[in-house]
């Protein structure tokens, strides 16, 4: 069998119909009809030779945005005590009032 469904640790988005997609690769060379591509019970997307272009052709037909992908974990540098040198620090009064 030249063909498996590939399974994915995020669910893919459903269609517009609502219907569940499929991710499946045709292990024959993409110039013969193989490739992978993305399907539901109405809809089809084209053999492509990456998976990245079928998830592509997936959200342009259903008219869905691609969800962003996750941010990298921020550094948290704790900022120096001090003023930076280009920061300009005016002098404070101390004291109550002026009259």
């Amino acid at each position: 069998m030249t063909q498996r469904q590939v399974p994915h640790q995020v669910t893919l988005l459903p269609c517009a119909e609502g219907h569940a997609a499929r991710h499946y690769l045709d292990h024959r060379a993409v110039r013969v009809g193989g490739g992978h591509f993305i399907e539901c019970p109405c809809r089809r997307t084209g053999k492509h030779e990456a998976v990245e272009g079928a998830l592509d052709e997936w959200f342009r037909v259903n008219q869905k945005r691609r969800p962003r992908a996750p941010r990298a974990a921020a550094c948290h540098v704790i900022a120096p005590a001090g003023p930076s040198a280009d920061v300009l620090q005016l002098p404070r009064r101390l004291g109550g009032r002026r009259a």
